[in-house]
């Protein structure tokens, strides 16, 4: 068992106990009303002489854990839409600057922006 499993879980127990005691860890289980802020917080490891291998958990933290995911995941691709608002606006930026003034049709700026297949298919 790695040492931060080992720190991160309350209770860890061997194969043969938990046989004996899960009907009384389901029922705990099936208690648990609230979810806790990671998954380790209620979760019982299970395995052979004591070195887990398994996690048996409340559904509620389970599913508390998939919205937070979910959570994350919307974060991350707004995040990255944001990211790249911003890379569009200082490639913008920076090529006003350097710009003669001259106007560009739009196939060609798309070919500099690096989209010569779209870029193919315009008039």
């Amino acid at each position: 068992m790695s040492k931060i499993r080992a720190a991160r879980l309350k209770r860890n127990l061997p194969t043969s106990k938990a046989r004996i005691a899960l009907p009384s860890l389901v029922k705990e289980m099936v208690a648990v009303s609230d979810p806790g802020k990671t998954l380790a917080d209620h979760a019982v490891e299970v395995g052979p002489r004591n070195r887990g291998g398994v996690w048996l958990l409340p559904a509620v933290d389970v599913e508390a854990a998939i919205e937070r995911e979910e959570r994350l995941q919307r974060r991350i691709e707004a995040l990255e839409d944001e990211a790249e608002n911003m890379a569009i606006g200082l490639f913008l930026t920076r090529r006003l600057e350097g710009s003669s003034g001259e106007t560009v049709s739009g196939a060609e700026f798309i070919r500099e922006l690096g989209f010569e297949e779209i870029a193919a298919d315009l008039p």
